[in-house]
């Protein structure tokens, strides 16, 4: 996927967030119309459309995003710590499962050394893991590991 501007990448969510809603507006008035008996059936199935909506726009929102920072060609320096790990996350899951000093004195430099080269952001549509579970952690997760402050903030009115 190619997103270049943020008018792309604004362009990009607002159809997939369009057609999720035409289409959860249909079942909506489907249900509505659906005779007593049938209506606790359609329902429950509303249940999981919605979830499904909501995984998949997540994972593609976030996706699109990826694609848009990887296109702006950013070093390690210039990306916030979380979309930097996110970057090198083929080379800390290799660090994490390896006893090897070699592989681990290695990354430690290439942090070092590299932090000014070009990251390479993953595009591909892996990159961002739901694990077919989207729950609050998970999205909480999702969001940190593309910069996004997930942070709770209670707000309060004027003292």
């Amino acid at each position: 996927m190619k997103i270049r501007t943020t008018e792309h990448l604004y362009d990009f969510i607002s159809a997939d967030l369009g057609w999720r809603r035409k289409e959860l507006s249909v079942f909506k008035g489907q249900v509505e119309k659906a005779e007593a008996g049938v209506r606790p059936a359609l329902l429950r199935a509303s249940i999981a459309l919605l979830y499904a909506h909501w995984e998949g726009f997540v994972k593609n929102c976030a996706h699109a995003y990826l694609c848009y920072l990887a296109s702006l060609r950013l070093s390690y320096l210039q990306l916030r710590p979380e979309l930097a790990a996110l970057a090198m996350r083929v080379r800390l899951e290799e660090f994490e499962t390896t006893n090897r000093s070699l592989i681990h004195a290695t990354l430690v430099r290439d942090m070092r050394e590299g932090s000014s080269s070009r990251a390479k952001i993953p595009t591909s549509r892996d990159a961002v893991r739901t694990l077919s579970n989207l729950n609050y952690d998970r999205l909480c997760d999702i969001l940190c590991s593309v910069g996004c402050d997930f942070s709770l903030r209670i707000l309060s009115g004027p003292d």
